[in-house]
């Protein structure tokens, strides 16, 4: 079980990073539009990953690979519109581990061993743990060439949600959200089918501080 556990996050983590390259890349600032050296620094606008300020969205997940099928849950906590950010895996009803940002650095908690690592500074607009649904970030060439293409709105957990189809080589990828959460995920290709589905989500919810920490006791590594 825990082999297929990680499997699971290696192939999400795979496939989020092909999927970032196909997305838009972010254009360079050119020597004409360079801040002077004399001239102070307008603060920056804080990006807001999500539409909303905060969120409790509890997700199913299924997995299919070389003949097994591993089923289970997460639920995904944020606040400050997405800055932070933490993931709770479950084994059954147990918690297991969280995957957390405090919008600066990315942490992982192990309950069994009761330690916090963290694994490396993504720095001030760090992504979180999530991918954000943004068809408008899907590269204009896959749109004409029919890689990325809109579906039929979808309703999960109650929400109505845009949703896009994206096609390379034998995976297609198909993803819906609102608020530019992503609540639903599906992956096929020849050898995975991997989805992953919001079944409840709790809007501007109160989520503690507490949720971006190490808790107290555990071993920070």
């Amino acid at each position: 079980m825990t082999r297929l556990r990680f499997s699971f996050l290696a192939f999400v983590l795979i496939w989020a990073g092909s999927f970032l390259a196909c997305s838009k890349s972010t254009p360079t600032t050119s020597p004409a539009t360079a801040k002077s050296a004399a001239a102070p620094a307008a603060p920056a606008a804080q990006h807001k990953k999500y539409a909303i300020k905060s969120g409790i969205v509890t997700f199913e997940q299924a997995q299919k690979v070389a003949g097994f099928e591993h089923k289970g849950k997460f639920i995904v906590y944020f606040d400050d519109f997405g800055k932070e950010e933490c993931r709770d895996t479950y084994n059954g009803e147990t918690l297991i581990t969280s995957y957390f940002t405090d919008g600066k650095e990315w942490y992982i908690v192990d309950y069994g061993k009761k330690t916090g690592t963290k694994t490396f500074n993504k720095g001030p607009y760090s992504p979180g743990t999530e991918l954000a649904y943004d068809w408008n970030n899907v590269a204009d060439r896959d749109k004409q060439s029919g890689k990325a293409k809109l579906l039929p709105n979808m309703t999960i957990a109650g929400k109505n949600c845009e949703a896009y189809e994206y096609i390379a080589g034998d995976t297609t990828t198909q993803y819906a959200g609102w608020n530019s959460i992503l609540l639903y995920l599906n992956v096929i290709s020849k050898t995975v089918t991997s989805t992953q589905k919001a079944v409840k989500i709790e809007e501007n919810a109160a989520v503690s501080a507490d949720r971006f920490k190490i808790p107290a006791g555990f071993e920070v590594k």
